[in-house]
């Protein structure tokens, strides 16, 4: 189904610092399944044929466990600096008609200009960013929306939980084993979100992606237009969990857990993918 976009001017409101970004390879999932291997360090100038826009997250090639395509995903989530960035600069952005009535971008609270995940964002200004960026929000393997019917825990079907699970090899990004300490919900007891990649023992489905669990719940490009209400009021998915989550939401499957298309929180973010040919 084609899908119709409209553009707008994001306002000039807050002010920002910037980090740079480039782009890292991930091996795909051995015959075995198990997950990819080799180190996760940077190759830069988007040489893995990433987009490599320096103002963003660097990404990560991975491979989808059927059908041979590979697609880029963020190492991280998308920070206060590179978002915060993007929102001063006063870009003109491209938006389905879904998000006609989100006509300011800035996240609400006025969030420092750090190397946090950027939260109290919707989902409309997700997509919006990424769009901005040459890459979209995460959503089906293939191109376009995952449709809110598809099982979000479908590692053929979805960007996200096939790079969480790295290609369906894994319960968490790290291991089959839940450990409440190796990223930051409830369990680490850390009350609050951390920078971005801080936590190395966070790393994984593929090498060199970070943070797919806990720290802030990321949107995905899977909405379910509910009869009766506005665009707005649809339900969209969030992955991952956040800081303040128990084990039930922590692993890669995890995505009961809906916020309406134009609400945000202080405890949900995203991070943004690109397709490849």
């Amino acid at each position: 189904m084609a899908v119709s976009f409209l553009l707008i001017a994001c306002p000039l409101v807050i002010a920002a610092g910037c980090f740079g970004g480039g782009s890292i390879d991930a091996p795909p999932p051995g015959p075995s399944g198990s997950g990819a291997t080799g180190g996760s360090g940077g190759t830069g100038g988007g040489s893995n044929g990433c987009p490599d826009d320096p103002d963003t997250p660097t990404m990560v090639k991975v491979q989808a466990p059927v059908g041979g395509k590979f697609y880029c995903i963020d190492s991280t989530e998308v920070t206060n600096a590179q978002y915060l960035e993007w929102v001063v600069s006063g870009p003109m952005v491209q938006q389905p008609m879904e998000c006609e009535s989100n006509l300011t971008f800035a996240p609400s609270g006025a969030p420092s200009p750090d190397d946090r995940p950027v939260a109290n964002i919707d989902w409309c200004d997700a997509f919006a960013f990424c769009a901005a960026h040459g890459k979209r929000l995460c959503g089906q393997i293939g191109g376009e929306a995952l449709p809110f019917t598809e099982s979000a825990g479908d590692p053929t079907k979805s960007q996200w939980h096939n790079a969480c699970t790295g290609g369906g090899a894994k319960l968490h990004p790290y291991a089959d084993v839940y450990d409440p300490t190796s990223c930051n919900g409830q369990g680490a007891e850390k009350g609050k979100v951390v920078p971005v990649k801080s936590l190395s023992t966070c790393e994984g489905g593929f090498p060199g992606i970070f943070d797919m669990s806990g720290n802030v719940w990321e949107w995905e490009d899977s909405c379910n237009d509910t009869e009766g209400t506005t665009p707005a009021e649809n339900p969209c998915r969030r992955r991952g969990g956040g800081y303040t989550s128990s084990e039930h939401d922590m692993d890669c499957s995890s995505a009961s857990t809906t916020l309406a298309r134009g609400s945000s929180n202080a405890n949900t973010g995203f991070r943004c993918c690109a397709d490849l040919p």
